[in-house]
This record gives C-alpha cells, sequence and structure tokens, in this order.
C-alpha cells in the first residue's frame, strides 16, 4: 500500500491529466476538421441526420431531452386517445377507415433515406391491408349481429298489457 503523495499516486494522477487533455485535443482537432458538431440550438440542429460527435452545453443538452420527452409524451397521449376511440362502441367505420387513411399519411411522411422510406412504405402498406380486412372482418360480424338481432327483434311477441287489478 503507498501513503498519499507517493510516486505511484502521482503517476497515476498524471496518467489521468494526460489522458484528459489527449481527449481534449482529439475533440480540437476533429472540430478544427469540421468532424464535431458544435450544438447551437437553432433550427438547423438535426440530431437524427449527425453521424459525428456533437458538443453541446449541459443546459441545452437538458432542456433538448426534456422537449423530446415531452414531445414524445404528447404523441403517446394523441395515440392513445385515437386507441381509445377506436376501441369505443361508438366507433363508426368513417372513424376507423380515416384512422388507416392518418396512419398511411403517417407512415409516408416520416423521413429518412430512401431505404428506410421505402422499408416504413412497404410496412405502412401491408398493415393497412391488414388493417382493411381486419376492418372487414369486424364490419361483416357486426352487421351479423345486427341482422340476427333484428330477426330477434321481429319475432319476439310484446309483453301483454297491463291490467289494472281492483
Amino acid at each position: 500500500m503507498t501513503e498519499p503523495g507517493t510516486l505511484p499516486e502521482g503517476i497515476e494522477r498524471l496518467e489521468k491529466e494526460v489522458a484528459r487533455l489527449r481527449e481534449q485535443n482529439e475533440w480540437l482537432h476533429r472540430e478544427r476538421i469540421g468532424e464535431v458538431w458544435c450544438w447551437q440550438g437553432d433550427s438547423e440542429d438535426h440530431l437524427e441526420s449527425l453521424a459525428c460527435p456533437i458538443l453541446i452545453s449541459p443546459e441545452r443538452l437538458r432542456a433538448a431531452i426534456a422537449e423530446g420527452a415531452a414531445q414524445e409524451r404528447a404523441r403517446a397521449r394523441a395515440e392513445l386517445d385515437q386507441a381509445r376511440e377506436l376501441l369505443s362502441p361508438n366507433c363508426t367505420e368513417e372513424t376507423l377507415l380515416g384512422a388507416i387513411r392518418n396512419l398511411q399519411q403517417a407512415h409516408l411522411s416520416e423521413k429518412g433515406n430512401a431505404e428506410d422510406a421505402e422499408k416504413k412504405f412497404q410496412q405502412a402498406e401491408e398493415s393497412r391491408r391488414t388493417n382493411a380486412r381486419l376492418l372487414d372482418r369486424a364490419l361483416a360480424e357486426l352487421r351479423a349481429a345486427r341482422s340476427a338481432w333484428t330477426a330477434h327483434e321481429a319475432t319476439r311477441t310484446p309483453p301483454p298489457p297491463e291490467t289494472a287489478k281492483e
């Protein structure tokens, strides 16, 4: 065991300082040759398209994380509301078809490179076909149930009128 302030402890501290300075030097070099993006916080910062190290202040990073989380919560809330509406017994065929169209438009409008966009389009198209089949099946079941109920109601005899007992 070594005492504080001894040679091995000093060497370890210097090695850590050298590693930190090398990392700082690497950042400065990358910034100088344009391989580092300095986060500005304006509309020109597109995180999803960056493939290089990003220099950002802690405050801006916290703000970006909070904003992203708020957007994700709002998106999830909207999807949950839409799902609740679609699962409601009062949901109409028109509402379901509108939701399918909205899903298609959402898939088509997503950004990304051509390969991702094509893949997403194929997934959206497959999802649309699946949703259409499910919707057709559900509508057929609803129509059959309505028809059965109507037939049942037609054969049901009305209850006798109540007579006043004296």
